[in-house]
């Protein structure tokens, strides 16, 4: 149900949200709970992590009603802008939810002075100002505790597609991931081959050991970009894995998708048997995500 009495006269489209990070809502963030921050709130520093949670989530609400806003439009490409800075303030939420257990760690009479500020209250008769507001400090407190384990898996979910998808809407940085993680495995693959047998390094090609080498030299500049000296590791990363992974679709395909046990049945050294695992699970992850976020950019209907 949307808040607005005719969803289609809201008008959202166009509207620039390029510059809208998880960084910039951080920050202001935290401007909003400086300014609001008093006395009254601030019971052993505490009341600045609540006002910011409250804030983080005042944030998700808002986008949620816009990004349901264009949903209700049949506007799913820009709705998913949207809902990208919903999950930014959720993921932020969830960093000031853990900023409360860690200040936890060091006192343990918050619980006592919410229960004694209600028994202060009574007897005033509604007149005492207490040190923490019971109604949304002790109740965030309540639910952090009871949520603890699923705010931190979530988190870390949050954490993991941000960095590599965007939340589904960056299509070439989950392709370029999905490159590292071929690359890195590869290397790590032939690491673990050589402890078994070193004489495989000269069953390589020489001239595609050249050219890698020479291909390695010339991405340099084109990983550092033009406005100020800076060496984007994770661009030249990207290419290194790009020669990596054709080496590995040359010699062996089949370790692209992780499946190689299923086929060669050859033992191995426990390690590499770890590392094929954790790279299948990984590529399961990322594949995922590449096909979700291929879906949700796509300018034909589903």
């Amino acid at each position: 149900m949307s808040v607005f009495k005719d969803s289609k006269l809201a008008h959202f489209t166009g509207v620039d949200i390029s510059h809208l990070t998880l960084e910039v809502l951080k920050t202001n963030i935290q401007e909003k709970a400086q300014e609001e921050k008093s006395e009254e709130n601030n019971f052993m520093g505490r009341g600045i992590a609540y006002l910011q949670i409250q804030h983080a989530i005042n944030l998700q609400d808002s986008f949620r009603v816009i990004k349901e806003t264009l949903n209700a439009q049949s506007n799913n490409l820009e709705s998913q802008k949207w809902h990208k800075l919903e999950l930014y303030a959720k993921e932020l939420e969830l960093g000031y939810r853990g900023e409360i257990k860690n200040l936890e760690k060091d006192t343990k009479t918050f619980e006592d002075t919410a229960k004694q500020d209600v028994i202060n209250n009574k007897k005033s008769k509604g007149l005492y100002i207490p040190h923490i507001k019971q109604n949304d400090s002790a109740q965030i407190l309540e639910i952090n505790k009871r949520e603890r384990l699923r705010n931190t898996i979530d988190r870390i979910q949050l954490w993991f597609y941000r960095h590599t998808s965007d939340h589904h809407t960056d299509l070439l940085k989950i392709a370029s991931w999905v490159l590292v993680a071929i690359g890195c495995f590869g290397v790590l693959y032939l690491g673990t081959r050589v402890l078994q047998d070193a004489s495989i390094i000269t069953k390589l090609n020489p001239y595609g050991l050249a050219l890698s080498f020479t291909g390695a030299i010339l991405a340099l500049p084109f990983c550092t970009t033009a406005q100020k000296p800076f060496f984007e590791f994770r661009r030249y990363l990207t290419i290194l894995s790009s020669i990596t992974t054709l080496w590995i679709a040359c010699y062996k395909p089949i370790l692209i998708f992780g499946a190689i046990n299923l086929i060669d049945r050859s033992p191995r050294l426990g390690l590499e048997n770890l590392l094929l695992v954790l790279y299948t699970l990984a590529m399961i992850l990322l594949l995922f995500s590449l096909q979700k976020t291929a879906r949700k950019n796509s300018i034909i209907p589903s």
